[in-house]
């Protein structure tokens, strides 16, 4: 099995627990989700929040009166120069973590990244491959001259290679993992994110079951073709018996073509 193969195949193999660790990172979300509009609802009714809420606002806007009362100084050479701020806005960070749902996108992009070397594993030795019998052989320099000689097809034409397809799929669903992981420290909520990672998953589970049956078919097509070119048994000579003198009697090699042209 060559090396796109075992890309395509690790592929089929993994995704599909790819897709059930996104689909258990919906429902854990959307439960999390929950528990918090339920906290929130708890909070806003009860009394003693809603004065500390109000006296919240209240030490809030006497502070925010009393920072525009305040002149601000120019800031001496020396504080410029270290570039330090003499004043800093304070405000209050929300961060919603949760250890489970951050282990699932880590797992996912290291996963997804291991995909992706073998994909452009397997680009590079199908570039190797098409230009072998241009180079005269497999030896190391061809692989130089893959590397450093060989224009890639999308710069020179701008066709794309399945590989090309499956390694942009896969990068857009390792960004949304990643960008999914910051979401949810910030807002508790990152369901687009795991749904675009999703479908671009399940767009790459096609394509390389589809690759991985071309390449079943191309596989069979070289061993028939192998096959005919070696022949069928007997076509060196055909032994018949000659009645006259009890002895064996061998057709000719090319008896054959001697019969095709009388």
């Amino acid at each position: 099995m060559d090396a796109g193969s075992n890309s395509f195949t690790f592929l089929t193999e993994n995704i599909p627990g790819w897709i059930t660790r996104l689909d258990g990172l919906t429902a854990r979300i959307r439960s999390r989700q929950s528990e918090l509009s339920q906290l929130a609802d708890a909070n806003a009714s009860s009394p003693a929040d809603r004065n500390n809420s109000k006296d919240g606002e209240q030490l809030q806007k006497l502070h925010d009166s009393h920072q525009r009362r305040r002149k601000r100084k120019p800031a001496s050479v020396s504080s410029a120069a270290s570039g330090a701020q003499r004043y800093r806005s304070r405000s209050m960070i929300v961060v919603y973590y949760d250890s489970a749902v951050q282990e699932v996108f880590e797992a996912l992009v290291r996963g997804i990244g291991s995909a992706r070397n073998n994909i452009r594993k397997a680009k590079m030795n199908a570039r190797i491959k098409n230009w072998s019998p241009l180079t005269g052989g497999d030896d190391d320099g061809d692989v130089v001259r893959a590397r450093y000689l060989i224009p890639r097809a999308s710069t020179r034409t701008g066709e794309k290679t399945i590989y090309d397809t499956v390694d942009a799929a896969l990068e857009t669903a390792q960004g949304m993992c990643e960008t999914g992981a910051h979401q949810f420290l910030r807002d508790g909520d990152c369901r687009k994110e795991v749904e675009v990672a999703k479908k671009k998953l399940e767009e790459v589970q096609v394509l390389a079951a589809e690759e991985l049956e071309k390449a079943k078919e191309e596989e069979k097509r070289e061993e028939e073709a192998e096959a005919v070119s070696k022949g069928s048994p007997g076509d060196e000579g055909i032994e018949v018996e000659d009645d006259d003198n009890d002895s064996e009697y061998q057709l000719p090699v090319d008896w054959k073509q001697r019969y095709a042209r009388a």
